[in-house]
């Protein structure tokens, strides 16, 4: 039996890929999708669902049809969540396309957020877990990277070596050993020649739906079009999720909270956060990456006051990063999300509205927001869809005119400060 994990991002599904080979489980990680996956995906749908459907069921087939022998079992990991999203009901499609295909041997696994993604056993989640917070890490590393290395050829060759060794370290080596590793490799990136440093460049959070968020496909490469401008763009970890899906749990918001459940999720998160804590720690020292608290009590109780929690999903969470870190954090926030995603849809209808009002009310410093609100009355947020085709020319003159705002806001915090 083989287990197939979507791309999510670069390098997300091939450190919980080999997360799954430290437990004995034979997995493989999907390259990251682009034409090939989109034009395979649309030809087995109605085309009606949302980018992340078509693109992993695109994934899955083209993996079929020129990777796969026939022998064996292909069994594809795809989640599941609540909530007013269409994710909950991917594995039932991956499903259907494998029965349409003939493809006897090929079905699904399904973790769901109703219980934090429980089910593979404690050993697996530890590694996952560390699998998370590391890709996490790593993708803000390299979004800084193409931003302030003085040689970024050189610099991408140091990126690229030191990943492969962790996720070698992920799959193989204990605790103590894949520690080692961390500090080795963040030594390496340490000494990656800068041109500047990453506190003075203008910074964006990247938010929205997690899968197009992470892969650059659907978001039509974005991460390196603003690195190309001088913007450091900080992508909302999965790490975060993690820790959401702990609290709904925990605060009784979805429906499979039991008891075991939420016994289990306070245990793990005494583990977890502390690994978090010392990832983040050891990868800080490079200069090239900010720590960034994920847990998200603080983004939920922002959010309340527009949105009720216990309408979960990536609708609180979106809401409540761009009010608690807009202007405190960043200088701007980028919300993505598939084409006709409701969660997105939602958080946007509610942000452009009230943004501006609201900030004021959960800001934790008032007197520098209302510093940057005299200058800057609408406040650096863009909200984007991808149907993964090339953005329409309104988007990129929407995006240019956000940019330019983001420079502005950066600006006039570097003078106040």
């Amino acid at each position: 039996m083989t287990v197939l994990v979507p791309s999510m991002g670069e390098f997300g599904g091939r450190l919980l890929a080999a997360s799954l080979r430290h437990v004995g489980v034979q997995a493989v990680a999907l390259p990251p999708p682009a034409e090939v996956e989109l034009a395979l995906g649309r030809g087995e749908v109605s085309c009606k669902e949302c980018l992340p459907l078509v693109l992993t069921v695109g994934s899955m087939l083209r993996y079929v049809r020129e990777q796969w022998d026939g022998n064996g079992i292909l069994i594809d990991f795809m989640p599941e969540t609540s909530g007013p999203c269409r994710f909950g009901q991917y594995n039932v499609m991956m499903r259907e396309v494998a029965a349409r295909q003939g493809l006897r041997n090929v079905t699904t696994i399904s973790l769901t957020s109703e219980n934090g993604y429980a089910g593979f056993g404690a050993k697996f989640a530890l590694r996952a877990w560390l699998a998370v917070v590391i890709s996490d890490v790593m993708d803000d590393i390299r979004s800084a990277m193409m931003v302030l290395a003085a040689d970024l050829p050189a610099a991408t060759l140091i990126f690229e070596t030191q990943l492969v060794r962790m996720e070698r370290s992920v799959e193989t080596d204990s605790l103590l050993k894949l520690r080692r590793v961390l500090h080795a490799a963040a030594r390496e990136l340490a000494g990656i020649r800068r041109k500047s440093e990453l506190k003075d460049a203008p910074k964006v959070a990247l938010v929205g739906e997690i899968y197009v968020r992470r892969d650059g496909f659907s978001r039509q490469h974005l991460v390196e079009r603003l690195s190309l401008e001088g913007v450091f763009v900080r992508t909302a970890p999965v790490a975060e999720w993690i820790h959401y899906c702990d609290y709904i749990v925990q605060k009784r918001l979805v429906a499979k909270s039991a008891p075991m459940d939420r016994l289990r999720g306070r245990l793990s998160g005494w583990v977890k956060d502390p690994f978090e804590t010392a990832i983040q720690g050891i990868f800080a020292e490079t200069g090239l990456f900010i720590p960034h608290d994920t847990r998200v009590e603080r983004m939920v109780q922002a959010a309340s006051g527009l949105v009720s929690p216990r309408l979960t999903g990536e609708t609180v969470l979106t809401i409540g990063a761009t009010l608690t870190e807009l202007v405190e954090s960043v200088d701007g926030v980028l919300a993505i999300g598939p084409f006709g995603c409701m969660p997105a849809r939602i958080s946007e209808a509610i942000l452009v509205k009230k943004l501006e009002k609201h900030k004021l009310v959960v800001a934790g410093d008032r007197n520098l927001v209302r510093k940057v609100m005299k200058s800057h009355p609408a406040l650096p947020f863009l909200s984007i869809e991808t149907d993964g085709n090339v953005f329409p020319q309104l988007v990129e003159s929407r995006l240019e005119a956000f940019l330019m705002q983001v420079r502005r806001v950066h600006r006039t915090l570097r003078s106040i400060r």
